[in-house]
């Protein structure tokens, strides 16, 4: 077998609410690792799965050869992967159906990347595609990250992962994808040295103001984290975004639309009370009601309006504690 190129680089990461079909792709195909291209922390890189292989008759589905739940280990199989984490799926009561294969994807992936496995199966919400339209397969956007000590076995939509108990050269998650339909132009596959692969910023995690572990502030984090694409897909719902300035700790609040507004926290509350639904901050309006374009970020902080919060030192997301 001839040795696959390592791709070339491109420009940082733009978002994207759909994936155009220009973008470049690498069609996955049997045998295929990720590992064959030398992916580094912070690189993304999109891949095409043909419907083919979106069957438990597939040896690496059949396998269960999927380590992990969000973040997946490097010898994980993509098509596994994207049958476990619901962007393209066939019920697993429907493994020995000989009718016509009827597809299913999770409507809110990234709001059940942000639960428990105990609230995965009450917080997916599975739409199951009609059998008369012609899947032709799925692409999928993957960011190579740090792998997480752990791995975890999890059952998501009647299929289950393996565990893996050891730390990984990196993991890999999903960030974005699209099913494509016999409606849908091709996706632009290319060949492996022709491939441009992207890359966002790496996070550098240091200490918050009450003791959590954040993202250190930079420019370019902030504006990947507060988009127009976390907005469309409901981010600021599943999470609240805080920032520590000085000594003091404020949160962008989305109000509606790309309407937010900018309050100070008065306590400097803990991730546990956080977390936990319908309690009151006690809180100060800093900015009302501006609109996600009148945020800006310099090196040192975040303006809005006219206001200035400088110097910015941690980010952070924090998953809200469903009811």
């Amino acid at each position: 077998m001839i040795d696959e190129p390592v791709p070339t680089q491109s420009k940082h990461y733009s978002p994207a609410l759909n994936i155009p079909n220009t973008v470049d792709t690498i069609e996955y195909h049997e045998g295929f690792s990720i590992q064959s291209l030398h992916p580094q922390i912070g690189e993304i890189i999109q891949i095409f799965v043909s419907h083919l292989y979106i069957s438990f008759q597939y040896p690496p589905v059949r396998d269960n050869k999927v380590f992990g739940s969000i973040y997946y280990t490097p010898n994980s199989d993509i098509a596994a992967i994207a049958l476990h984490s619901g962007c393209l799926f066939i019920h697993s009561k429907l493994k020995q159906s000989t009718n016509p294969v009827r597809y299913s994807t999770v409507k809110n992936i990234y709001e059940v990347m942000a639960v428990s496995e105990n609230d995965y199966a009450k917080t997916a919400q599975i739409i199951d595609i009609p059998s008369d339209l012609l899947i032709q397969g799925v692409t999928l956007r993957l960011y190579i990250d740090q792998s997480p000590l752990f791995f975890p076995s999890t059952t998501h939509n009647g299929y289950k992962s393996q565990e893996n108990a050891q730390v990984e050269q990196f993991s890999m998650r999903i960030i974005d994808f699209n099913i494509v339909t016999m409606y849908d132009d091709p996706p632009h596959l290319v060949a492996l040295d022709q491939y441009r692969r992207q890359t966002a910023e790496v996070p550098v995690y240091r200490v918050s103001l009450t003791g959590e572990l954040g993202i250190q502030y930079s420019q370019v984090m902030f504006t990947q984290i507060f988009s127009r694409f976390n907005l469309a897909r409901n981010t600021f719902k599943f999470f609240r975004f805080f920032f520590d300035c000085k000594n003091d700790r404020y949160e962008i609040i989305h109000e509606d639309g790309t309407s937010f507004s900018v309050v100070k926290l008065i306590e400097r509350l803990t991730v546990e009370v956080i977390r936990a639904p319908n309690v009151p901050d006690e809180c100060a309006i800093i900015v009302e009601g501006a609109d996600m374009a009148e945020f800006g970020a310099t090196r040192n902080g975040i303006v809005v309006r006219d206001m200035k919060f400088s110097p910015v030192t941690v980010l952070l997301l924090i998953p809200r504690k469903r009811t």
